[in-house]
């Protein structure tokens, strides 16, 4: 998923994906990986300066809804990114820059908020978000950006939709706000409806206040089931770079092992495998080449190799498309995991 401060680099790596699912011949393959790593830096290098990609004149291929601006892109590591002064007034229809970037401004804010935040949470481009609308972002100058992380997914309808800002009013000006666990009519009318769309029979539902909350509650369910079925079959297993949240189990089955981990995820029982990324094929394949089977089997080979089997294997977790890549898991491979799953009682 791009950043928000570039969306006219998303069409251009659809355009380029595009080519590469046609591009077969082992010469060509070399030539176009070639090409990908020019262009990735050449991306990095706009990023950086604030240039603008040459290919794309507007913005016409972009949609009306923070939804549609999420297109397959390429993964960018922002890691320690900082944006250098941009003074060029840039005007396309939905992209406006009439200032200095990053703003004095919005300088001194920043500033303010490293002092009070951890260094996590300094990653992004210095723009400092003053009001949103539909897809749109603008900073406290009238500066305007497209929105193609739709607020990191929790703005999929749009930022300030009417119909869920009238919602939201309703429900403030009703009494009582809260009832904890005590029940309510509000929490059976949202409830039903979930339940109506489980694509599993006799199927409940439960409200929480974040997705980690749920992530955590899954996996407690995960484990309280495989330990009717052994005591040791507790383990988790999720693929790597993935995201479910913050809280402790929750960030054991995303990211990625590494020095900074603060953990060691295997000592609880926490276990990856790499994601089916394609065109960074895991198993150093050109291109996909109906392999999810293969594939698959050699995330299972990699855990026997650490003496983990599926004995102590409670659940999986998984995003189907994660939102680093938006790159949906091959079907032959999510079936080869199901069929696995089911074999081993997971």
């Amino acid at each position: 998923m791009l950043i928000h401060y570039y969306p006219y680099i998303t069409p251009y790596v659809l355009h380029i994906i595009t080519v590469r699912m046609v591009i077969r011949g082992h010469l060509l393959q070399r030539i176009f990986r070639f090409f990908i790593q020019l262009l990735y830096k050449h991306v990095l290098y706009c990023l950086q300066y604030d240039c603008r990609l040459p290919y794309f004149k507007n913005l016409r291929h972009f949609g009306k809804t923070a939804r549609e601006q999420e297109k397959l892109s390429l993964p960018l590591n922002t890691d320690g990114f900082e944006s250098q002064p941009a003074e060029r007034i840039i005007k396309s229809r939905w992209r406006r820059i009439t200032t200095r970037i990053p703003t004095p401004e919005s300088d001194a804010i920043i500033e303010r908020l490293r002092s009070v935040e951890p260094r996590s949470m300094t990653a992004m481009p210095r723009v400092v978000w003053h009001e949103a609308e539909g897809f749109l972002i603008r900073d406290h100058c009238g500066n305007q950006w497209i929105d193609l992380t739709s607020g990191i997914v929790a703005a999929n309808a749009g930022h300030g939709h009417p119909r869920i800002r009238a919602a939201i009013k309703r429900a403030a000006e009703q009494d009582p706000l809260f009832t904890y666990t005590f029940f309510s009519q509000n929490r059976l009318k949202l409830l039903e409806k979930l339940v109506a769309l489980a694509p599993i029979g006799d199927a409940k539902a439960i409200l929480y206040s974040a997705g980690t909350e749920a992530t955590e509650s899954a996996m407690g369910l995960m484990r309280r089931h495989g330990q009717t079925i052994s005591p040791e079959k507790v383990g988790i297993l999720s693929f790597r770079d993935g995201f479910h949240g913050r809280t402790l189990a929750a960030s054991m089955a995303a990211g990625r092992p590494g020095p900074n981990d603060w953990i060691t995820r295997e000592r609880l029982n926490h276990y990856q495998i790499p994601f089916p990324f394609c065109p960074q094929c895991p198993q150093g394949h050109e291109c996909y080449q109906q392999c999810g089977e293969a594939c698959f089997e050699k995330c299972l080979q990699s855990l026997r190799e650490r003496d983990i089997g599926p004995q102590q294997i409670a659940g999986i977790i998984v995003e189907p498309v994660p939102g680093w890549a938006t790159w949906p898991m091959p079907k032959d491979f999510a079936r080869a995991m199901r069929d696995w799953a089911r074999e081993h009682d997971i």
